[in-house]
């Protein structure tokens, strides 16, 4: 069974740990990216205020890695994630 972990800097922009595990698991779109170090999943998803959030993960051995969060998607993320084309 994978396990996630939040990372601190995921609190930089005023979320808070349910706030940031619940856009994480109710995913309305998403879109990887591949970089050095190791695949990472950027996707939009609804808080635990009905907020549309960005949250970005780091896949690891032992599940996923939250490294990034805040709410509203930045359009930047929204174009990219349109983009790719991938929904949930």
């Amino acid at each position: 069974m994978e396990d996630n972990v939040v990372h601190p800097n995921c609190y930089k922009h005023g979320l808070e740990y349910e706030d940031v595990v619940a856009a994480w698991e109710n995913v309305l779109a998403y879109t990887i990216r591949e970089s050095f170090s190791g695949d990472r999943m950027v996707v939009v998803g609804y808080d635990t205020k009905a907020r549309p959030c960005e949250v970005i993960g780091l896949h690891k051995s032992y599940g996923w890695l939250l490294i990034h969060a805040m709410t509203p998607p930045t359009d930047k993320t929204r174009l990219e994630i349109a983009e790719g084309r991938r929904r949930w």
